[in-house]
């Protein structure tokens, strides 16, 4: 699935620069409706491209600012039309041009349907979005609902709505799976202002989420849940993120379980929440779960957990989650639990080659709400600060400076002599570090997010070797 994903990201990449559908649509603010379309004769609204589509088909948007409203449910609407594998739709900025599709004129209404958008895709395939800014959702800024499959939406801004930056699954037909979903590239500021998550992602199967940038968000930040599976989450940078910056959802539970999902590579700054969570809100079934190389730290002393197995079900059924690795991440500075369980209903969770420092508590288990201690795995992990539960193996430190470069300064490889250095075990450990070297370097795997090289070329960006598509060791 993983490959499948990455070999329709390449070939949309290809087609982007050799544009080879059946029709070319162009659309600028100095257009008109009934203009032919062309370069010299533009259409003036989005819509207008829309409703001429077919498979294969490229619309070009020009510089300027669109505010046309075309649908009842969003400012522009496409249902029921789709490329193929060979010829997607393209909807994408015109050379360097910027085009902003603007939804501030929507209708406000009280309504609660969360698939007003400013951008809405019902039952499409084979679609690329790229390059555009979005602002001001009336609820989500690009969404796709119903089945929809082999979507990509990167490159593009999208800033202040209420509810989801960009969404994808299920609010239509609440159990159909959208499929081979990527998104990439793309920066997400203030979204998710009244409801739910900047990036959401829900009943999606077969999906990446990477290289984004989400920022200045209320409450979740990039969330999969109820059925999403076969999944990664990498190389994303998340800055003052709400409640959880990243979470991973089991959710309801008469949808698909949710599993095998990777989520790696991650850089985490200053969140007001949870760091990372995994949860079962309402009941349903999570597995295959693997959290690696992530560096969350916050100089500002959040309130939440660096990584979490939470109780988060407002039904009071807690669901089931077991087979959770978490593994080589790094957590600093946080106001609570570096790493923490307080799910009653969990087996098989692992901690390994973590370092938790200058939290609150490094490492917690809340047997009160029924976690079963044996249940849970700890070994080999870096402690520096007062810990619960020290498990196997562990190193524990006095002074934080032993340990990183430079943790003040947002430097947190690890120092020559670190105590991490060697310490780690390679039962789970995945096969490269946080910036792609690859593990072990030395003569044994080190703890936390980065492997230690003395040779200094590889700390100024230079790798031994990359392999992005990373699979954990089992």
């Amino acid at each position: 699935m993983f490959r499948r994903v990455f070999a329709i990201a390449l070939a949309c990449l290809v087609f982007s620069e050799t544009i080879s559908g059946t029709n070319v649509f162009f659309v600028s603010p100095a257009g008109n409706d009934s203009n032919a379309g062309s370069i010299q004769s533009p259409f003036l609204t989005l819509q207008k491209a829309f409703d001429m589509l077919s498979p294969g088909d490229t619309v070009f948007l020009r510089d300027g600012v669109y505010k046309a409203v075309g649908h009842q449910y969003a400012n522009n609407f496409i249902k029921d039309k789709s490329g193929t594998a060979e010829s997607p739709i393209v909807l994408m900025a015109y050379n360097d041009e910027t085009p902003v599709i603007d939804g501030s004129d929507f209708p406000y209404s009280a309504t609660t349907d969360p698939s007003m958008a400013v951008i809405l895709m019902w039952n499409v395939s084979h679609v690329v979005v790229d390059g555009l800014v979005v602002r001001n959702g009336p609820r989500t800024g690009i969404h796709f609902v119903g089945q929809c499959e082999d979507v990509i939406v990167r490159n593009c801004l999208v800033e202040d709505c209420l509810g989801p930056g960009i969404g994808v699954g299920g609010f239509d037909a609440p159990y159909t799976l959208c499929k081979n979903v990527v998104i990439t590239q793309n920066t997400v500021v203030n979204c998710a202002q009244l409801f739910r998550e900047a990036v959401s992602l829900r009943w999606v199967e077969g999906f990446e989420v990477s290289h984004n940038r989400v920022m200045n968000v209320v409450k979740e930040c990039i969330d999969v849940k109820s059925g999403c599976s076969d999944g990664r989450i990498f190389n994303n940078t998340i800055v003052e993120g709400g409640d959880v910056s990243i979470y991973i959802d089991a959710g309801f539970s008469n949808t698909s379980v949710l599993k095998n999902i990777h989520v790696y590579d991650n850089s985490i700054v200053n969140p007001h929440g949870v760091g990372i969570a995994i949860a079962s809100e309402e009941g349903n079934e999570g597995y295959g779960i693997h959290v690696y190389n992530n560096l969350i730290y916050d100089y500002n002393g959040g309130q939440g957990a660096g990584i979490k197995i939470a109780k988060n079900s407002a039904s009071g059924n807690d669901g089931y989650i077991h087979d959770v690795f978490v593994c080589n991440n790094t957590v600093y500075g946080r106001g609570q639990q570096g790493f923490y369980v307080n799910l009653g209903g969990v087996a098989n969770i692992v901690f390994r080659n973590n370092i938790s420092v200058n939290n609150a508590s490094q490492m917690a288990l809340n047997t009160a709400n029924g976690v079963n201690p044996d249940e849970v795995v700890i070994e080999n992990n870096l402690f520096c600060g007062a810990v619960s539960y020290i498990g196997l193996n562990a190193v524990v430190v006095e002074d934080v400076g032993v340990v990183f470069e430079n943790a003040g300064a947002g430097d947190f490889h690890l120092r020559e002599n670190s105590p991490a250095i060697d310490a780690g075990t390679s039962a789970t450990a995945p096969e490269t570090d946080a910036e792609g070297r690859m593990r072990p370097f030395g003569d044994g795997y080190d703890i936390g997010c980065y492997e230690f090289v003395t040779a200094s070329p590889l700390r100024s960006g230079l790798r031994a070797r990359t392999l992005k598509n990373v699979r954990m060791k089992f």
